[in-house]
């Protein structure tokens, strides 16, 4: 159906059901088309809510969900979904699934009553019918080629019944990282992990200053200045400040950047951005920057062949290693 313009009002038109729908039709693209240009294209769930009690008895059941589609769409699911998993084996996805702009059965007729706002008091309740969004809860099988879809569970099925799939296995798209309980303990754990090596970092530094003949340490200097902005900002979003998937994952490119910059290295490779499994795109990114913030503890093993005249002429054993073997923090162990 087109929807590039709207209706010509005019006087002495003889009004039908099309002028209204195709006015609504056009203002719901340009409310799409704004939404996407102004949030970057970004979709998923702003919230999210299964019952997960039923999957016994074969059946999956979506109470509340709130959020934006993949082509723009906002909806809202305020009465349960549900999902029959009969007949059902494997590993599952289940989608919420919403029918394109150009399918004929992208909303439903439901009944509503409505009251005058004005009037309440004296005038009677009307009921009409709305259109609602056509929002059904199906598996991948059931899947139209003219639908968008977000992934709300992945199940593993067996002759009707079901049980979740592991959580680092599957992480529902989100508009926000405070939405996705995995990526707020990813969040967290750069956290603790980026404060601990800042205070390394302090400490080093303030050792070094208190020792006679001290000259300005650039590098660790440098880094302590680069790193705090970014410890802030990495600070506020897990105490609550809104942060989508694709500004962490920016941060974590530009924190991995500065650390490899930091140690003269170069950036592991990373895929591109893509909102649809935040799990698989978190993943390396993430194993690689926990590994560069993580403390470098080396261990050296040497065999060494013990010389009793040495020790009964109380006489030093020396062992022969290269300056930079040794780290602050280090043991040598003689078995």
């Amino acid at each position: 159906m087109n929807d590039d313009a709207g209706v010509w009002w005019q006087e002495g038109l003889f009004l039908q059901p099309a002028h209204f729908q195709q006015e609504s039709r056009w203002h719901s693209r340009c409310q799409r088309d704004s939404l996407m240009l102004i949030s970057g294209g970004a979709h998923g769930f702003s919230r999210l809510e299964t019952d997960e009690s039923l999957l016994s008895a074969g059946k999956l059941t979506l109470l509340q969900a709130r959020g934006v589609m993949p082509d723009g769409t906002p909806f809202v699911v305020n009465s349960p979904l549900t999902a029959d998993l009969c007949g059902l084996n494997g590993d599952i996805t289940f989608w919420l699934t919403l029918p394109l702009a150009s399918a004929a059965d992208r909303f439903v007729a439901r009944p509503l009553s409505v009251t005058d706002c004005c009037t309440p008091q004296t005038q009677p309740p009307v009921m009409m019918s709305v259109a609602a969004l056509n929002l059904q809860l199906k598996s991948d099988s059931q899947r139209r080629d003219d639908e968008t879809a977000l992934a709300v569970a992945r199940l593993h099925c067996t002759d009707g019944s079901a049980r979740v799939s592991p959580e680092p296995d599957f992480c529902a798209v989100t508009l926000f990282v405070q939405d996705n309980p995995w990526l707020c303990r990813q969040m967290d754990d750069v956290r603790m992990l980026l404060q601990q090596k800042l205070q390394r970092l302090h400490d080093t530094l303030a050792h070094l200053r208190k020792q006679a003949g001290y000259q300005t340490d650039g590098t660790r200097e440098t880094a302590f200045r680069q790193l705090m902005p970014l410890y802030s900002q990495l600070q506020a979003g897990t105490q609550g400040d809104s942060m989508t998937p694709r500004e962490f994952y920016r941060f974590c490119l530009q924190l991995q950047s500065v650390l490899c910059a930091l140690t003269f290295t170069w950036p592991a490779q990373v895929p591109p951005w893509r909102n649809d499994d935040h799990f698989r795109l978190f993943s390396p990114c993430l194993e690689t920057l926990k590994q560069q913030l993580s403390p470098q503890d080396g261990t050296l093993v040497q065999t060494l062949t013990w010389d009793t005249q040495l020790l009964e002429s109380r006489r030093l054993l020396r062992v022969s290693l290269p300056a930079d073997a040794l780290s602050d923090h280090c043991r040598i162990i003689l078995e």
